[in-house]
């Protein structure tokens, strides 16, 4: 588990609904502390004995996990899988993918605030590269079903970039608007094309036909590719 899975589950575990009211009782910038809870930055010794006071946790735990006991346990469920073998390893589902739904950043906080369950990883990449993402809606129905959970490297994190993806593979794409108050996540087709790349919808439903060019920033918007999708856990 990484630092920063380890702080999402000790707020949780606080009983804080979303990193923005966290933010608010530590008296921190929620732009900081969500670039915490998100992994884009780290937190050092100082802000984890802050946050180990607020959450009634360890702060060596917060930092380095491991053996280290944490003075709460914060509330991790694991789904069973038949079969699975527990060497393999587990990622967390960390939120959900829907075409076509934006959503204010408080609100995306709220609903991965029931996630946190656990799928088991691909054996071929480090587990702390891995994340999940449940499906919802439509707009990836030819490759997976509402209530599949998409398995994904993320990009940053494995030094990866656009080109080292091949043409035609799922990749999970965030949108954001309004200085990132607004995101909404999907995931798509990446094809190469004579201007860069295209994101197309893998689906049979019509309202999911149009494809996305990857060109930066418009009206606002910023599209980024955060994560290749590795493989489908298939809901029952």
């Amino acid at each position: 588990m990484e630092m920063s899975v380890r702080l999402k589950a000790a707020r949780k575990d606080a009983g804080y609904k979303s990193a923005t009211a966290a933010a608010e009782a530590l008296g921190v910038a929620a732009s900081t502390y969500r670039a915490h809870e998100n992994g884009q930055n780290q937190f050092n010794v100082e802000e984890a004995k802050q946050y180990a006071r607020r959450y009634k946790v360890s702060a060596t735990w917060l930092l380095f996990g491991g053996g280290m006991t944490q003075t709460s346990t914060p509330n991790l469920p694991t789904d069973t899988h038949e079969g699975f073998n527990p060497s393999v390893g587990t990622v967390s589902v960390i939120g959900e993918i829907s075409a076509g739904t934006w959503l204010d950043i408080e609100e995306v906080e709220e609903r991965e605030a029931y996630q946190m369950s656990t799928v088991p990883a691909s054996a071929d990449y480090p587990t702390d590269r891995q994340y999940a993402f449940e499906v919802k809606g439509t707009s990836i129905n030819r490759v997976a079903a509402e209530g599949d959970r998409l398995i994904c490297l993320d990009l940053g994190k494995s030094g990866l970039t656009l080109n080292s993806i091949q043409n035609d593979d799922l990749v999970i794409v965030e949108q954001t608007k309004h200085s990132g108050q607004m995101i909404r996540r999907t995931a798509k087709r990446l094809r190469r094309t004579s201007q860069g790349y295209d994101l197309w919808p893998d689906s049979d439903d019509p309202k999911h036909a149009e494809p996305i060019p990857v060109n930066g920033s418009e009206n606002g918007e910023t599209i980024r590719v955060m994560a290749k999708v590795l493989w489908v856990l298939r809901k029952p």
